[in-house]
């Protein structure tokens, strides 16, 4: 059943999907998201070369907990990361990948706000120590590399 006070947000995610939403505003995001956070990160804000042909997919500024079973991978935990921690690495990774959403915890600073600006890129706050309720909402993990998952 789907929840009349959010606004859904499918993928591919593009700049004029997000440029009606507005402060506060409660979304459910639908599609495929790149998650990782740390050394991963570190990586793909670096050289971009992994993302290049991935348009239209959000990130998630976490590190999910993903698990193989029986030839497919399944999610046991999704929790946020927090933003501020990674700010560098996330402005370079919006400005060299067009992302449009991201999904983190907590604020954000001057740079992070500036680059969202500047790319017509939504910052969707998420919300910490919810990773076992996160995971739930997870559907599928189409691969993982390297450390890097990307799910649906």
């Amino acid at each position: 059943m789907t929840d009349p006070q959010l606004t859904p947000l499918q993928s591919p995610f593009t700049a004029s999907k997000v440029s009606n939403l507005r402060l506060g505003e409660r979304v459910s995001v639908k599609g495929s998201l790149i998650a990782c956070r740390g050394d991963a990160l570190k990586a793909l804000s670096a050289d971009g070369v992994w993302m290049k042909g991935l348009s239209g997919l959000g990130f998630y500024n976490a590190a999910p907990l993903v698990i193989g079973r029986d030839g497919s991978w399944s999610v046991c935990s999704a929790g946020p990361s927090v933003t501020a921690r990674s700010e560098s690495e996330l402005v370079s990774l919006i400005k060299r990948n067009a992302i449009h959403i991201l999904l983190g915890q907590g604020a954000m600073g001057r740079d992070m706000c500036r680059a969202c600006a500047e790319q017509k890129c939504v910052y969707l706050q998420t919300i910490g120590l919810a990773g076992a309720s996160i995971a739930k909402a997870i559907t599928d993990v189409d691969h993982i590399h390297s450390g890097r998952s990307v799910i649906s």
